[in-house]
């Protein structure tokens, strides 16, 4: 599984997307990781609604990348209709496998929904923060909270920066 992940990701030997796929009759499809790289194989080829489906069907398989992965999508509305009650159910059972993506989400998420008015933004802008802090890896959002020129315009479009909080 692991030679697999590392042929669909390209970044340490040259991407092997059809190897891949015919090595792929050997792992039995009752194998969560079977999900979770097709998934990946589908991502990779820019067909992200079988891929959202292949991590949906990896996620309720127990397979903890793939709750992760389907989590997120839901979180952030992509290629889905955005679901944070959902996303969350799926985080957290990541975390409870030890996800570490999902432990840090997790943990950047309520810091930001312990700040006052935070959770009267629309979905756009705590996107926004949430997914610059995650992206960077801060571990306290204190660090995170710069925002670059691209995202001040999507906060001025979006009138976020027309609240009371700033």
């Amino acid at each position: 599984i692991y030679h697999h992940q590392i042929l669909i990701k390209g970044d340490i030997v040259d991407q092997n997307l059809e190897f891949v796929k015919n090595h792929m009759l050997l792992i039995p499809s009752t194998d969560p990781r079977f999900y979770l790289l097709n998934a990946e194989i589908c991502k990779k080829e820019k067909n992200y609604s079988e891929a959202l489906k292949y991590y949906e069907k990896g996620a309720k398989a127990g397979n903890a990348e793939s709750m992760y992965k389907y989590a997120k999508a839901l979180f952030y509305g992509e290629g889905i209709q955005r679901n944070c009650k959902e996303a969350l159910k799926y985080f957290n059972l990541a975390k409870s496998q030890g996800n570490q993506k999902s432990i840090r989400f997790l943990n950047i998420f309520d810091q930001y929904n312990s700040f006052n008015g935070f959770k009267d933004f629309n979905a756009e802008t705590q996107k926004i923060f949430i997914s610059f802090s995650v992206h960077h890896k801060y571990e306290n959002v204190y660090e995170a909270i710069f925002i670059d020129y691209q995202n001040i315009e999507l906060l001025f479009y979006n009138n976020t920066l027309k609240s009371s909080i700033f």
